[in-house]
């Protein structure tokens, strides 16, 4: 018995699964970025805007959205079977009583019976039942190691539900100003091309012009409503969308959005160059990462618990307790009983179906190690693709307030010269409605560099700190017990 018990004890450390591979190597640092560490911040991401009306938006957002709450009962589901694999090791003691009351039949009395005995008699007991399992090839420890890998996974997966709310609802806010922008920016069009309108049919009235001019007017002013009428459609789908986050109802989600058109100011790509980093970092702050990396453990750790159960498995099962003929005879000596029953049980034939279920982990773990390292290369490619965004927006959000200022001063230019005499009424309208055009062209590019550095702070993961990180390690396991 010794040999076999060395034999398995020898076989299961030759079949333990070996550690899987190390992430994919990533460049020292992103294209066009420092190859300095990220500070530790612990301030929310969104925060970096100044936009006080914004950060409680996606707090509120935050507290309400259904689908982190919903992550957050995964994680407290993961918590109780890690609890309830730890329990799995401890000793189980169950408490029982019974009272019997039996009458035997008549054939089976009259043979048995010599001694007079009654035919019904009544069995009253009270005992203490115990089974435990010694855990001699570790299946229960590996059990609760995949358990608590399990847990690190769930938080991983709601902290990246938790990042995704927040951009979704952060990007919703600066599309609602935008939109309140270009519904400014349209109307202020509209004003003008109806003004224009207005000259063109006193013109023809006059006799001063021929028909085209007012017909290109008036499909001005009709085109420009068109669009005005469509702009103001989109602010319902932008509520609705926010509604939906931030389960609330349409009107509420109106409310929060309210009718503000101020966008606010993009951090700069230096200040962005410290938040983000280098790529190694990803290893430490995407929650789709850290997931990936939790699941490669949980899988390792599964598939070493098959292993495990190939093996014998010894159990020990004791009772302690009174039986009596009546109540009052229970807890006397006499009515003491006791039991104790060791076991061994050990598969041997079962058709192949534990070798495979180990196969089966074999590959769930070959294909979580596959995933991981795609899990690393998509979150590195993310990151700078974002950064590079980033910066192509920032240039031509430059440019495109370039144009706005140099057509902002010829308007007023033209303004001053028409009050002057120097120019008529219609070139005064067209520099100024090139100048709205280019501001509906800047607050466009702002939308796109505002969008784009929100893909940023999504692509390294949000905010990080030391404890953050600290906190993908397993918590003690009586933390998890009494964190109900």
């Amino acid at each position: 018995m010794a040999v076999g018990l060395c034999a398995c004890s020898s076989l299961n450390r030759q079949e333990a699964p070996a550690p899987l591979s190390d992430p994919p190597t990533l460049p020292a640092a992103y294209e066009g970025a420092g190859g300095d560490a990220a500070n530790q911040t612990t301030m929310a991401w969104w925060d970096s805007f100044n936009d006080p009306a914004l950060s409680q938006i996606v707090n509120q957002t935050l507290a309400q959205n259904l689908s982190w709450q919903a992550a957050k009962t995964r994680v407290a589901q993961a918590q109780a079977l890690l609890a309830q694999s730890v329990a799995n090791q401890a000793p189980q003691i169950d408490l029982g009583a019974s009272v019997t009351r039996q009458r035997r039949s008549l054939e089976v009395f009259n043979a048995a019976n010599a001694a007079g005995a009654p035919r019904d008699s009544t069995t009253w007991s009270a005992d203490a039942q115990l089974k435990w399992q010694w855990d001699a090839f570790d299946e229960l420890k590996l059990a609760q190691t995949a358990a608590t890998e399990r847990v690190q996974q769930s938080r991983a997966a709601a902290a990246a539900s938790r990042l995704l709310v927040a951009a979704q609802a952060a990007s919703l806010v600066v599309q609602a100003r935008a939109l309140r922008q270009r519904i400014d920016a349209t109307q202020a069009t509209l004003a003008i091309d109806t003004q224009q309108l207005e000259i063109a049919v006193a013109k023809r009235r006059a006799g001063l012009t021929v028909q085209v001019p007012v017909l290109q007017a008036q499909a001005a002013v009709r085109a420009n409503d068109q669009a005005l009428a469509q702009l103001q459609a989109e602010q319902v789908p932008t509520a609705n969308a926010l509604a939906v986050l931030a389960a609330i109802t349409p009107a509420q989600a109106a409310q929060w959005l309210g009718n503000s058109a101020q966008l606010p100011m993009p951090p700069t790509r230096g200040e962005l160059n410290t938040y983000v980093g280098v790529p190694s970092q990803l290893l430490l702050r995407r929650p789709d990462v850290l997931e990936a990396q939790a699941q490669v453990r949980a899988a390792s750790a599964e598939l070493a618990t098959s292993l495990a159960q190939r093996y014998p498995r010894f159990t020990i099962n004791a009772q302690l307790g009174w039986a009596a003929a009546s109540a009052a005879a229970l807890g006397t000596p006499a009515a003491l009983l006791a039991a104790l029953s060791p076991s061994v049980t050990w598969p041997l034939l079962d058709g192949g179906a534990q070798a495979a279920r180990s196969d089966q982990r074999r590959a769930q773990a070959q294909e979580a190690a596959l995933l991981y390292r795609q899990a690393v290369l998509r979150a590195f490619a993310q990151t700078e693709s974002a950064l590079l965004t980033l910066d192509a927006r920032n240039r031509e959000s430059a440019a495109a307030a370039t144009q706005l200022q140099a057509l902002r001063e010829a308007a007023q230019v033209a303004q001053i010269q028409h009050s002057s005499g120097q120019i008529d009424l219609v070139l005064a309208l067209q520099t100024q409605r090139a100048a709205i055009t280019a501001q509906a062209a800047q607050s466009s590019a702002h939308l796109q560099t505002l969008e784009a550095a929100i893909n940023v702070y999504q692509a390294v993961g949000g905010g990080w700190s030391e404890a953050d990180v600290t906190a993908w390690q397993a918590e003690p396991v009586s933390r998890l017990l009494s964190n109900k």
